[in-house]
């Protein structure tokens, strides 16, 4: 996609660590952390809009410069999920400005809000700006004041006095300025003014041919804003057009992102299924096989939640409490014994890392009551409540079967050694206690702690 579009280098997508998790330059991407770059540093800040970093060199292309246009991707309870950004080679700014200088002395720049050169024409030096990455900063060619955005100062860069034009950029924190020597346009008046010195008359004749002169520079001078103004628009009208290319290639990176959710429940489906094909030519170790096939299902069924939502990281866990319980019942069921389960959750929503570890202690302690709960019983029932309880999460998983034998459960099975596991991911706290049956309460954060 990045090949389509001269402007742009490449397309980039980091998490909340600052790891970039894709990128259009190399796949698979390498483990790059850009935590130490503004634009990660500034949306991992707070920032929502769309930021312009600096002029940067590259860190897996080293020799070629670029800016950064960036923005800030959030989970839906607003926290921070990450950046989108994409490179930016400021080589075609300047190709461009470059077609559009008028005359020698004309200087084009695209600064940032800060001043910060992103690009230059003329470029700076004898090498140019191609390899480097910082060209300067000028603050004052932003804050000076200006008449219908016109304005005289002397331009730091190289000490010639020039008329400057600036426009900023509709909806992003980046200005345009046209500059034109002003000893230029005085060496062009000069040199249609000198012809009529020659030929000098009455004091009366010569006033008025300086009148008739500074008619036709003001008439120029008109004419360079009206040209400038022109370009002007054709910039705005470009960087639209680019925008709108940008919003399109965020979009498409979103049904990526859905595309691999489906790949790996298809491969673990795959998987699924040679492992049912091994435990039928090995019935005495079925009841292993069938808790491997159970906990890999459980998690081929959080990839088809996400696939099947709008979200790409995420999922509701009212709406996967009871796609999850179908599937067990459908395990686990005996034509003789009958075991009901209820099931009652908020709509609250989870992401990838906390939704694997919940989902598989939720299926341990299930399939624990399925298997152990109910014996020499014929009926029973499993009752799950999910709870959002200010910045908690509530889960209660409830038999009304045989209960706990005497003392605590057994702690060397592999499904207790995982409940604990996973509670601990999940930085939750988790008990089991007899009740009319067993009872099974575990309580975590809704969000991942800060580390």
């Amino acid at each position: 996609m990045a090949e389509d579009l001269p402007e742009v280098q490449s397309y980039w997508i980091t998490d909340a660590a600052g790891i970039i998790r894709a990128t259009s330059q190399e796949w698979p991407a390498r483990a790059l952390n850009v935590a130490d770059r503004e634009y990660f540093r500034v949306h991992a800040q707070g920032r929502k809009d769309i930021h312009i970093g600096p002029r940067l060199l590259g860190r897996i292309r080293q020799s070629e410069v670029f800016f950064t246009v960036s923005h800030r991707m959030e989970w839906p309870d607003g926290s921070f999920q990450g950046v989108a950004q994409v490179s930016i080679l400021p080589s075609y700014f300047s190709a461009f400005y470059r077609s559009a200088l008028a005359r020698p002395g004309d200087v084009i720049l695209l600064l940032r809000e800060d001043g910060s050169v992103l690009a230059r024409e003329p470029a700076s030096g004898a090498a140019g700006d191609a390899v480097v990455a910082d060209i300067g900063r000028h603050p004052e060619l932003i804050a000076a004041p200006e008449t219908d955005g016109i304005f005289r100062t002397v331009t730091a860069f190289d000490g010639v006095e020039r008329l400057m034009v600036r426009r900023k950029v509709p909806d992003l924190p980046v200005y345009v300025v046209y500059g034109i020597d002003t000893a230029t346009l005085t060496d062009e008046w000069r040199s249609r003014v000198a012809p009529y010195a020659y030929f000098a008359g009455p004091v009366a004749v010569l006033l008025l041919v300086m009148g008739i002169i500074a008619l036709r520079r003001s008439r120029e001078v008109a004419l360079a804003q009206q040209q400038l103004r022109q370009a002007n628009d054709e910039l705005e009208q470009r960087i639209a057009e680019r925008t709108r290319h940008l919003d399109r290639a965020l979009a498409d990176k979103e049904v990526l992102l859905r595309d691999i959710h489906h790949r790996v429940k298809n491969n673990l489906q795959v998987i699924l299924s040679l492992l049912q094909l091994q435990s039928q030519r090995l019935p005495a170790l079925k009841p292993h096989f069938d808790e491997a096939l159970a906990r890999i299902h459980t998690m081929g069924l959080i990839h088809e939640q996400i696939y099947r939502t709008t979200g790409v990281s995420e999922i509701r866990l009212d709406e996967f409490v009871t796609a999850l319980c179908g599937n067990l019942r459908s395990f686990y069921d005996r034509p003789e014994q009958t075991v009901r389960i209820s099931h009652d959750a908020d709509p609250v929503v989870l992401d990838l890392n906390r939704a694997v570890p919940f989902s598989l202690i939720l299926n341990e302690v299930v399939s624990n009551a399925y298997k152990h709960g109910f014996r020499d019983r014929s009926e029973g029932e499993i009752r799950i409540t999910v709870r959002a309880e200010a910045d908690l999460i509530r889960l209660t998983i409830h038999d009304d079967g045989i209960g706990l034998p005497v003392g605590q459960p057994k702690s060397k099975s592999m499904g207790m050694d995982l409940i604990r596991a996973f509670a601990r991911q999940l930085g939750g706290d988790h008990a089991f206690s007899s009740d009319g049956g067993t009872r099974f309460d575990l309580t975590f954060p809704r969000t991942e702690a800060d580390t």
